[in-house]
């Protein structure tokens, strides 16, 4: 397995503690709601992951079917903010594990171990969207964020690569380049468990960081014109600028500056739960799932089915 590939498996995992499917993904959501339980005592993440407006990505939806059948019948794969690229599929990982020993291999095994999805059923919600849920537990999460930092320093041991990664970000200050070599030297961990909460670490100076923050707003700039009122997101002309916008603003979101590091927190540290939002688009979907599921044998729900979805995660996070 190539780094890019377990990149992307860090990525997910640091993001909640995802290997990406080459040809991009046949079934796709539009919307979602992630509630995320840590329980330090018992070493575990619990999700409740909520999925908006099922559909494929093609009229034709044999892919789609094929997947969600797939779910049904056992396979370990969930989705973070958009099947592609961040979908996780623990099979497909694992048809191509890195070198025994390595720490890309400590990390699908952490993963490995640690991973429970359970899928749930399916039903329409008040606004007629297709849904879906899943409950899913990451076991051992104090060693899987080790193992993340692990994979993470090993692969930033290449001077080089350090360096294109600080400039891919804009950062081209000398002294924060030897902050960052000097906290990978040092093995300074880049994420941490913050009680529910995770904080991402970059080691830059004051100067590094106005390089940042201003190779990410001439991004925002090329993306699209900032206007003072965005796109409502079902309006045609809602850009991917809005979409971000609108997930800038629906989420627990954090930045934390000292004079050698900048941190990003994600989720609340002071709460046991929070809650991960995508908001949905409402555009048009161009493969309607509902009716071909149906006759496959799946159960499709009412709006009221939402109360069991819930009521089942408050079981799931009480289990021993």
């Amino acid at each position: 397995m190539n780094h890019r590939s377990l990149l992307r498996v860090a990525f997910l995992a640091a993001l909640f503690l995802g290997f990406s499917q080459a040809g991009g993904s046949c079934v796709q959501f539009d919307g979602q709601h992630v509630r995320v339980h840590v329980d330090a005592e018992r070493d575990r993440l619990d999700l409740q992951i909520v999925y908006r407006d099922l559909h494929a990505t093609q009229s034709n939806l044999d892919g789609a079917l094929t997947q969600l059948d797939q779910l049904r019948a056992g396979q370990r794969w969930f989705a973070l903010i958009s099947n592609w690229p961040f979908m996780l599929n623990m099979d497909s990982v694992l048809a191509d594990p890195p070198e025994a020993g390595s720490t890309g291999a400590a990390l699908l095994t952490a993963l490995d171990t640690g991973l429970q999805v359970r899928p749930g059923e399916l039903w329409t919600d008040e606004q007629g969207r297709l849904c879906a849920s899943q409950l899913v537990r990451l076991q051992g999460l104090d060693t899987l964020v080790a193992a993340i930092n692990g994979y993470l320093l090993s692969v930033l041991d290449d001077a080089k690569l350090r360096t294109k990664f600080l400039e891919d970000l804009g950062v081209t200050d000398s002294a924060s380049h030897a902050l960052f070599d000097a906290a990978i030297q040092q093995r300074s961990p880049l994420l941490e468990r913050r009680g529910a909460s995770f904080a991402f670490t970059l080691p830059v100076n004051d100067a590094g960081f106005a390089q940042l923050a201003r190779r990410f707003l001439v991004q925002l700039d090329q993306a699209d014109t900032l206007v003072p009122s965005p796109a409502p997101l079902d309006d045609p002309s809602a850009t991917e600028l809005d979409q971000l916008l609108e997930w800038l603003a629906a989420n627990d979101l954090a930045l934390e500056r000292r004079r050698d590091r900048i941190s990003l927190v994600l989720g609340d540290p002071t709460a046991a739960e929070w809650a991960f939002v995508t908001p949905p688009t409402a555009r048009p979907q161009p493969g309607s799932l509902g009716a071909a599921l149906a006759e496959r044998g799946w159960t499709i729900h009412g709006p009221e089915h939402e109360e069991r979805v819930n009521a089942a995660f408050a079981a799931f996070v009480s289990e021993p």
